[in-house]
């Protein structure tokens, strides 16, 4: 019997409680959060560590689909709406500079100072910058550490994934007794908004809309797709021609937002050829296989800086959002949600904030008024500390203990 079905029926089966976990305790525990675990014991006990290959999921699949979901993402945010979000950036980094000062000033006082310069930039996002402090400490022997960076890439999520949860509920509610006391003007904003906005068949324009749109008879999956992945393709081009000069990350999401607002592409593309669930599928299944490298006896090494360094570096996002937060205009809420991003990035985050919304919202209405006002800062947060701020952080750590070895 080929064991690919099966094990795909155990990957879905933990996502699926994950999701039944969520709604049943209402985000208290997040999905992500409950599929790591079960995910994470699966491998401790029996699921094959290449299970996504036995699955037939390899990395360039899931490059191609989390470059598609980038431009989809990007499809989502208004160009103006993006203007405004130089805020969420700034945020975001102060997020990544409380988790540097936090461990830095109160780390080297618990745990040797190679230990919190290794730890500092997996710990502020993505998986390039835990992969250069992994080679960083096969080059200084440091044995015992070789897969700590990994391993706190991999582990911090699950104390970040509990944690945005609980602000961006916080948040949901906030935002909707505002909603509330301003539901009228809130539908004639809308209504005039769609009524300035649309063509003929619905279709959201943009500002600076130029091309003209396809009949919807001839806006079939495949037709949505291949414009999709034409953009993607566009971005991914221009990253190799400027040497990576720009995150390949960025230019995606800048290009979906770009080509759906001169009317390339349609607002949520994914979803309007009916492929947005599988791609995630695939690229969380993707994600999850990453906790294979999390072993019993590698976790029973590391647990104590895992847990000194997660904690110094939680309660670093958190203490300064706290500090700063009206200097930007965002609640207390958003502010420290948006900074935990680099705890993760996408697509966790993506998740996290949708699963929130449909928890929340009663009607469409609401779920599309929560979805603007959280889901770009969001993923602007997401993108700003894990595809940009911890790989320059990595790089400054790489060459500080290289040097003064």
């Amino acid at each position: 019997m080929k064991m690919g079905i099966v094990f795909f029926l155990v990957a879905l089966i933990f996502l699926a409680v994950g999701d039944f976990v969520s709604i049943k305790s209402k985000a208290f525990f997040p999905s992500v959060f409950i599929s790591s675990v079960l995910f994470l014991f699966g491998f401790w006990f029996g699921l094959p560590i290449d299970f996504i290959e036995k699955i037939g999921i390899n990395l360039d699949l899931v490059n191609v689909f989390i470059s598609v979901m980038i431009v989809h993402m990007g499809s989502m945010i208004p160009l103006q709406e993006l203007i405004l979000h130089w805020k969420t950036v700034v945020t975001s980094v102060l997020g990544v500079f409380g988790v540097i000062v936090f461990l830095l000033v109160f780390g080297i006082l618990i745990l040797d100072k190679q230990t919190v310069m290794l730890a500092i930039p997996p710990m502020t996002g993505g998986v390039v910058a835990a992969l250069m402090m992994q080679d960083v400490a096969k080059q200084l022997n440091l044995h015992t550490y070789t897969f700590m960076a990994i391993t706190i890439y991999i582990m911090h999520g699950m104390v970040g994934y509990p944690l945005t949860a609980f602000f961006l509920k916080r948040e949901a509610k906030r935002l909707l007794l505002i909603y509330a006391h301003d539901v009228h003007a809130h539908q004639n904003s809308v209504a005039s908004s769609d009524s300035n906005n649309s063509d003929n068949h619905g279709q959201a324009r943009g500002k600076w809309w130029t091309i003209p749109p396809l009949p919807e008879k001839y806006q079939t999956p495949y037709v949505v797709m291949a414009k999709l992945t034409l953009v993607a393709w566009f971005a991914i081009s221009l990253n190799h021609l400027i040497h990576d000069c720009i995150s390949k990350y960025i230019l995606l999401l800048m290009f979906g937002i770009v080509f759906t607002e001169i009317g390339l592409l349609e607002r949520r593309p994914l979803i309007k050829a009916n492929v947005f669930g599988f791609c995630m599928i695939v690229v969380m299944l993707y994600i999850f296989s990453g906790i294979s490298k999390v072993t019993p006896s590698t976790l029973g090494v590391l647990i104590y800086p895992l847990v000194i360094c997660i904690t110094l570096a939680a309660t670093g996002v958190v203490v300064v959002s706290f500090l700063t937060y009206k200097w930007f205009g965002f609640s207390r809420e958003m502010a420290t949600a948006i900074a935990l991003t680099c705890f993760y990035g996408f697509p966790a985050d993506y998740v996290l904030t949708v699963e929130v919304i449909k928890l929340y919202a009663k009607n469409s209405e609401q779920e599309d008024f929560l979805q603007k006002k959280m889901l770009p800062p969001m993923l602007v947060g997401g993108f700003t500390s894990v595809t940009i701020a911890s790989v320059v952080i990595a790089g400054f750590f790489t060459k500080f203990l290289l040097e003064n070895h």
